[in-house]
């Protein structure tokens, strides 16, 4: 029985299907809408008794299914890039980024975010999943980056290979936390470049409020925190969107910053408590996102000092604590606010990283080596299979596929990530075959 929703914005009169089938709501007639050749896509119009306006098919199933709203910056992609299929099944909600990259990605190294290739063996029934087209092929011994390719080479050849919606557990999210000045969004930006995951970083440069803040603590902070708390609540629902993430900062913490500017005179205990309200109203508005809480928590650990070094070397003017001495005594009490929370977090697995041992922005072997230590963290708990850690090694490290095996094997368990020895074998056995 096929299913409806009123769409919005048109006085109840029309409802839409979830197969793309509209219905005018007063007479009963059903339509789906006709080709309009000069851009692909399928429009209709919908007459009210106050309006009447041509629309795309494709944006009026996202706004009634999807919970698009107007002016809200996201688009309504197909999934498989054929702009007449407009079944719910086949859209999904992506920015504009995304949307221009989705061709391209979809066609070349992956399919769409949110999708996974599945393959079966069909001698034997056993089922595999992977990222995109280049792990699933490698992992058979071949190399095929585009789906078409895939397809050719293996489907009644012994295999067969199809695209799958990724499962909710399926999904990962990372979350980076650290002082300032420890290169939390540098570290967040060479995650997301490793794994070719969406990156969201808080915008420092050119953040006039920011340097407000920093200006007039007392009569700033109250916006500042607010301005923060709503960005990172921005990002975490943008975050649901995608099927795997890394963010520089999260809405757990914010609230303790805010408990510092209280104790400091800072901010006024009204405003703290409104603070407080708006931010418990968001996490409970979080219960409803699956990725409320991220995979994993990477905390990196320096030394107050390393911090001063860092925020010195960063040479922002609002952030010179020897011209306002004021600054030193926040920073220091900011510093252990962060380290407090880092040893209390216990929401979802975390990672420290010894940011005074491992220079991962200005060493290349320090960065490789951190993002092989979070490589081996995510196999640990189940978010990378062994395949895709294989071959996150091998996109970090170069070389043989068989060598990156062992490495990965090798470096896992030194570092107490319990790693298979088959990892190893498998790479063995495409060799003999």
């Amino acid at each position: 029985m096929e299913e409806w929703k009123i769409i919005p914005d048109t006085e109840g009169v029309y409802s839409i299907s979830k197969e793309a089938v509209m219905r005018n709501n007063l007479t009963g007639k059903t339509f789906k809408g006709h080709l309009k050749k000069s851009t692909g896509y399928i429009e209709t119009c919908l007459r009210t008794p106050n309006s009447k306006r041509t629309r795309t098919v494709h944006r009026i199933m996202g706004e009634t299914w999807l919970g698009a709203i107007s002016g809200d910056g996201l688009h309504v992609n197909h999934i498989d890039e054929d702009k007449t299929n407009n079944l719910l099944s086949n859209l999904e909600l992506v920015t504009p980024k995304d949307n221009s990259n989705h061709g391209i990605r979809n066609s070349k190294v992956r399919l769409a975010k949110g999708y996974r290739i599945q393959t079966v063996e069909l001698a034997t029934g056993e089922l595999r999943s992977f990222d995109n087209c280049a792990q699933a092929s490698m992992w058979y011994g071949k190399e095929c980056h585009y789906f078409q390719e895939v397809i050719n080479r293996f489907n009644g050849k012994g295999y067969k290979f199809t695209a799958r919606k990724m499962e909710e557990d399926e999904k990962m999210t990372i979350y980076v936390n650290a002082p300032i000045g420890s290169g939390k969004t540098s570290l967040s930006n060479y995650i997301g470049e490793l794994f070719d995951i969406e990156v969201y970083s808080e915008k420092v440069d050119g953040n006039e409020l920011l340097e407000l803040f920093y200006t007039d603590r007392k009569r700033y902070s109250f916006l500042f925190q607010i301005h923060v708390m709503n960005q990172r609540f921005k990002d975490i629902k943008k975050a649901r969107l995608v099927a795997q993430s890394v963010a520089d900062s999260d809405l757990y913490s914010d609230s303790n910053f805010v408990k510092l500017m209280l104790g400091r005179g800072e901010i006024h205990p009204i405003e703290a408590e409104e603070y407080f309200k708006l931010h418990n109203n968001m996490l409970e508005e979080l219960e409803y996102i699956p990725t409320k809480v991220p995979e994993l928590m990477i905390f990196i650990n320096i030394p107050f000092e390393t911090e001063l070094e860092r925020i010195s070397k960063r040479g922002r003017d609002f952030e010179d604590f020897k011209k306002d001495p004021s600054l030193l005594e926040y920073f220091e009490q900011h510093h252990k606010i962060a380290t407090d929370f880092q040893n209390e977090y216990d929401k979802s697995e975390k990672l420290i990283i010894d940011g005074s041992k491992f220079d991962f922005v200005g060493n290349e072997e320090d960065r490789i080596e951190v993002l092989s230590l979070i490589i081996d963290k995510l196999f640990s708990i189940g978010s990378l299979t062994m395949h895709q850690a294989v071959l996150a090694y091998h996109k970090l490290r170069g070389g043989n596929i068989k060598k990156c095996a062992h490495t990965f094997y090798n470096h896992a368990n030194m570092n107490g990530f319990e790693v298979p020895y088959h990892v190893v074998a498998h790479y063995y056995d495409l060799e003999r075959k």
